[in-house]
């Protein structure tokens, strides 16, 4: 019947599936087209670097960049399931169009509702947020973020519109770095005992 061997390399498992709608996983197999469909599946984690145009609640416009590194949730057999099965009908580009689609939006949410000042100094619980809110959108099809960080300081700015309000056109990087002057300031309190009367 065509019965033939099918080996995985090191980063790659094989997801045998049968007319069943199986799945199953090996790194070598015995494989028959007439009853199974093999494919192989890279579970090397997947290195993203982007650029996502955002607006801040207080009409900032900007370039925001973003670095992960997203891959299969090989720890977690039914996530791995879950990947397989999403592979089944979709290439690995259009999965990876998709990371990116989901990593874009989730910016674009949290930008979108909080202004340049609350980014500034709540930079931290927004990116704790954004690895949450990806991480949930990503485990619906088997994907495990293993990186992800958005450097808020280097964006850029983007080109004005003429529907721009006045308070928009204002550079983001002015109303983002200008916080710095505002933040409170902690100076060092001098030691008791090396002060000395004259």
């Amino acid at each position: 019947m065509g019965f033939g061997w099918k080996v995985a390399r090191e980063s790659e498992y094989l997801a045998i599936y049968d007319k069943k709608k199986s799945i199953m996983f090996a790194k070598k197999a015995l494989v028959c087209p007439l009853l199974h469909k093999c494919i192989r599946l890279d579970v090397s984690p997947v290195y993203y670097s982007s650029n996502v145009a955002a607006r801040s609640r207080d009409n900032c416009r900007f370039t925001l960049p973003v670095v992960s590194t997203v891959g299969p949730w090989v720890d977690d057999m039914e996530c791995l399931r879950r990947y397989a099965s999403w592979r089944q009908s979709l290439s690995e580009e259009a999965i990876r169009d998709m990371v990116r689609m989901k990593i874009a939006s989730q910016i674009q949410d949290l930008v979108s509702c909080r202004t340049m000042f609350e980014m500034y100094f709540n930079g931290t619980r927004f990116k704790e947020e954004l690895f949450d809110n990806v991480q949930y959108e990503l485990k619906s099809f088997g994907l495990k973020i293993h990186y992800l960080d958005v450097d808020l300081k280097q964006f850029v700015d983007a080109p004005h519109r003429p529907s721009d309000t006045h308070h928009s056109k204002k550079p983001a990087k002015q109303l983002f770095f200008s916080r710095e002057e505002a933040a409170p300031r902690h100076y060092p309190q001098p030691d008791p005992q090396s002060l000395q009367l004259h």
